[in-house]
Parts: C-alpha cells; sequence; structure tokens
C-alpha cells in the first residue's frame, strides 16, 4: 500500500513502476539486480534484461532525488560502497523517513485506514509471506489447466470455496503462491515448520489485510477477532458491499492440513471458515491428500485433484518444461548429461518418469546432480520418487552407518524439530552442549549436505534455517528412521532444552 501510494503520486507507470515496486520492497532489498529483472520479465522477450531494469531504477532515482529524497552521487572510479548506490539511499530514506511519516498521515488525516500498529501489523503478514512467495515462484513454469479451472469457477459461481488437494511436492503451495504474485490478493499460508498455523494467526492476518486493503473503518481489531469468524464474517460483507460490477474478493490460504487443531474448538470448520459467503467473495485453497478436516459450508465448493487421471498428460508436460528450464539454465547438469551419454530429450524424459511427476523431487535431485552427488551414477539408478529420494540421500549422507554418525543426526533432527527458524548459532551452541569439539564445522558441513532441505533465512543480521517441506520432517519421523538412527525425538528435544537452560542459568 506504501509503494503503491508512492508509485502513484511520483507518477510511476508500466516498467517503471514495476521495477520501483521490486526493486524498493524491503523482502527485496538483498537480492541482485539480475535475479529482480529476471524475476519481473521471465514471460517477456526483452534484450538486456538487467541494463533495461538498470535504467528504469536510475530514471526512478531521478524522480525521487527532485521531489526531496537526498542522493549524493557517489565519487570516484568503481563500483560504490555497499550503501552508496543511488537506489540504496533512497530506499534508506523510504522506509526511514518517508513510511513513519506516511503512516502517521494515515492516522491523523483518514481514519478509515485504521491505526499505525493495524497497518503495520497487515504489512508485516504481507513481509512474511513475500519471502515465501519469491522463493516457492522462483523458476515456476506451467499449471495452466489448474489457473483456467480457478478462473472458471470463479467467474461461474457466485461465490464459494475452490480447494486444491495432492500429495506432498505436488506444487500446492507453489501454485498458490504464484497465484497470489499474479493478483495481489489477500493470502495466508499456514506453515508448521514456521510455526504460522494457528486458527488465531490466520484470522489476524486476513482480518488486518481486508482493512488494510479495502480501507474499512476500524482502528484496530476486536478483543474476540481471532476467536472466532464474527468479525471476519462481518469484514467479508463489507468487502462485499463495495464491490464494484466486474470485481471479487479472493482470499488464498495454503496447507489446511497443516493447521494445529488443538487452536480452535474441534466442533467448528477448519480456520472457522465461515459457512457462508457474501456474493462475489471466493476462497482459493489448498490441503494435502488424505488429511480429515471438518469442513461443511453451504456455499458452492470446488476440490480440484492435482493427482486426477485426467490432468497425469498435462502435468507431465510441465514437469518436463520444468526440467527443460533447468537444463537451459545450468552449465554443470548440461555436462552431467553429456557425460551420461544422453541427449537432453533422454534426460528429460527419464527423469520425468523418475519424479512421478513430484515438482520437490525434481527441486532436489536436480540439485544434487549439479553438485556432484550423483557424479558416478546412471540416470536408471536414481531414486523413482519422492519417499525413496528421502531415503537414498539419507545413506547417501552415510546416515545409517554402524556405529550411527550421532552428531549429524542431532543436527538434522534439531532441524526438524524446532518450533520456529533457528540461527546458525543456536545450532553450534546446542551441539556443544553435547560435547562436540568440532561443532562450528560440523554444522556447516550438514547445513551444506542439506541445503535443498532447507529454506536459509536472513533477519536482524543473523542467518536462520529450517526445513523446507513438511514431508521431509514427516520421513524424519517414520518410526522405521528413527529406530535405526539410535536415537530419540524426545531425546532432542531434552537436548535442546537443556541447552537453553544452561544458556540461561549456566550450570548452577
Amino acid at each position: 500500500m506504501f509503494l503503491g501510494e508512492l508509485a502513484n503520486r511520483y507518477g510511476f507507470f508500466g516498467k517503471q513502476r514495476d521495477v520501483f515496486l521490486s526493486r524498493f520492497d524491503e523482502n527485496n532489498a538483498n537480492k541482485k539486480r539480475k535475479a529482480l529483472a529476471e524475476y519481473l520479465w521471465k514471460n517477456e522477450e526483452i534484450i538486456n534484461q538487467e541494463q533495461n531494469f538498470q535504467d528504469h531504477l536510475t530514471a526512478v532515482c531521478d524522480v525521487l532525488s527532485r521531489n526531496g529524497c537526498p542522493i549524493v552521487k557517489p565519487t570516484g572510479r568503481g563500483q560504490p560502497r555497499k550503501g552508496d548506490s543511488l537506489w540504496e539511499q533512497a530506499f534508506k530514506w523510504l522506509w526511514e523517513k518517508q513510511f513513519p511519516e506516511w503512516l502517521q498521515k494515515q492516522r491523523s488525516n483518514d481514519s478509515s485506514v485504521g491505526a499505525t500498529a493495524l497497518i503495520a501489523a497487515a504489512m508485516d503478514w504481507r513481509r512474511q509471506f513475500r519471502s515465501l512467495i519469491d522463493i516457492k515462484t522462483e523458476g515456476f513454469v506451467g499449471r495452466k489447466y489448474v489457473f483456467d479451472k480457478i478462473e472458471d469457477f470463479l467467474s461461474n459461481k457466485p461465490n464459494g470455496y475452490f480447494t486444491l488437494e495432492g500429495d506432498p511436492g505436488m506444487g500446492k503451495s507453489t501454485i498458490l503462491a504464484e497465484y497470489v504474485r499474479r493478483h495481489e490478493c489477500v493470502a495466508h499460508f499456514n506453515d508448521r515448520l514456521g510455526s504460522i498455523n494457528r486458527t488465531s494467526q490466520f484470522l489476524e492476518s486476513v482480518c488486518t489485510q481486508l482493512i488494510a486493503k479495502y480501507r474499512l473503518p476500524y482502528s484496530e481489531l476486536p478483543p474476540d477477532a481471532n476467536q472466532n469468524n464474527t468479525f471476519l464474517g462481518k469484514l467479508l460483507s463489507e468487502v462485499s458491499e463495495q464491490l464494484k460490477p466486474g470485481e471479487r474478493l479472493v482470499i488464498v490460504v495454503d496447507a489446511l492440513d497443516e493447521v494445529d487443531p488443538d487452536s480452535q474448538e474441534n466442533s467448528k470448520n477448519i480456520l472457522y471458515l465461515p459457512r457462508y459467503l457474501p456474493k462475489n467473495v471466493y476462497f482459493v485453497m489448498s490441503r494435502r491428500r488424505g488429511v480429515d478436516l471438518l469442513f461443511v459450508v453451504d456455499t458452492p465448493k470446488y476440490l480440484f485433484d492435482l493427482m486426477a487421471e485426467e490432468y497425469a498428460d498435462l502435468s507431465l508436460q510441465d514437469v518436463r518444461a520444468y526440467i527443460r528450464q533447468h537444463v537451459n539454465e545450468h552449465e554443470r547438469l548440461r555436462q552431467w548429461i553429456e557425460g551420461s551419454g544422453l541427449t537432453v530429450e533422454d534426460f528429460i524424459t527419464q527423469l520425468a518418469d523418475k519424479s512421478e511427476n513430484n515438482f520437490m523431487y525434481l527441486r532436489c535431485v536436480l540439485v544434487e546432480i549439479e553438485d556432484g552427488i550423483y557424479q558416478d551414477a546412471s540416470i536408471e539408478s536414481l531414486p523413482q520418487g519422492l519417499e525413496a529420494y528421502y531415503e537414498n540421500h539419507w545413506q547417501l549422507m552415510g546416515m545409517t552407518t554402524d556405529p550411527p554418525p550421532l552428531t549429524k543426526l542431532r543436527i538434522v533432527y534439531i532441524l526438524s524439530e524446532t518450533l520456529s527458524p533457528i540461527p546458525y548459532e543456536d545450532i553450534v551452541e546446542i551441539i556443544k552442549h553435547t560435547g562436540e569439539q568440532e561443532a562450528e564445522f560440523t554444522v556447516q558441513y550438514v547445513l551444506n549436505k542439506w541445503k535443498q532441505f532447507l529454506h536459509k533465512l536472513d533477519r536482524y543480521e543473523q542467518i536462520f534455517y529450517r526445513l523446507y517441506h513438511d514431508s521431509y520432517r514427516r520421513f524424519l519421523n517414520r518410526k522405521d528412521i528413527v529406530e535405526k538412527a539410535g536415537i530419540t525425538i524426545k531425546g532432542i528435544k531434552t537436548l535442546m532444552a537443556d541447552s537453553l537452560w544452561q544458556d540461561l542459568y549456566g550450570d548452577g
């Protein structure tokens, strides 16, 4: 909202507007110009995208400079020091000076936007999800048949719930992330591994986003707004009433199966989703197959099975397109294909078959091929399917040896059992409490070797880690895997708790 209003104020439109909104988004602060350009224009044929991006960015900075931004052009030759480039100076001015003034102005002059705290809460949720969206949609291809089905439902039903269903790794979250990226709709991504999986969080997130996006006349949430769906239902009705002909409200909700059932009354719909919806109000959601969830509504609904036989060929086409794109972009992968005596088409066909149309499998295996894990392996020897891949990687990393590598096992299970992203330093300290003499080296080794399973976050000048996908946590918690590892989940949790206690209170 803040950047959008500034773009309007300064007259940014077209590609210049896209560059402004992309470069000055807080979530993109550490991203390279080339990556942003490729992300913005990945479906457009633009010669020298990076230079095109830079030209527009220079023009944007000139406009900001003429409107009060104290930009000082760097002197000397070569690249400016970090923080000295034109856009970095403008970035600091926008967020440290303009943004606080904007918030205060909204609060004093326009009560319909709500109080500063409420606006900030809405923006915080959007920022959290923006990072996930960027990660999930990187390299996105295809799924036109899914988006067509969503549009068909929205166009032909007065309101309702559209739900994607599939097994882990089939791309449910990625599809919804791409939908949000395209339409900038209200969204909430449940994430058990990121500790965003409580019903109260969903209600707070969606309600604050609705108030901020549609400028509803509330300065704060009612005390019980995150305890039932009464206030949510009220907001949905108010938005419905202000929609113009042809407009609709779409709320995206990912991973219903990851919601903590103990965070709400068990006799109510999951997330307290309303039984009735106002006109032109829709929810587009996802869930894992085979999970029982209470969801009873008296409004149109549609369950889209990503694994249905009728979509198998279309899904295979997307899998092939994803592999082809990866091959085109990575030289080491092409070298492996050539060294294996394969044509690119043979490789695409055989790896697609190995993947069983599972994108999580492809994300992991393609990275490992590039990193040389399968340097001496043939494509025939690659694991078949996601579960087999997890088991194969587990063995390749030496986790089934006798005696078992306890330190490495502990590190992996710490990452699995932590309730929120954990800093690198905290993992090291926990491992040091076990008496490991080379804790830093071993932790970094495991983080490197398991990178395809991890989500790396840069927060508060620290690097945090968490598992990328909950399916891997379920694999680690399989009884046979735990027993062969020679550890217990309870023992890992006790180790983490003891380390925290010792850090807080010492040995006494």
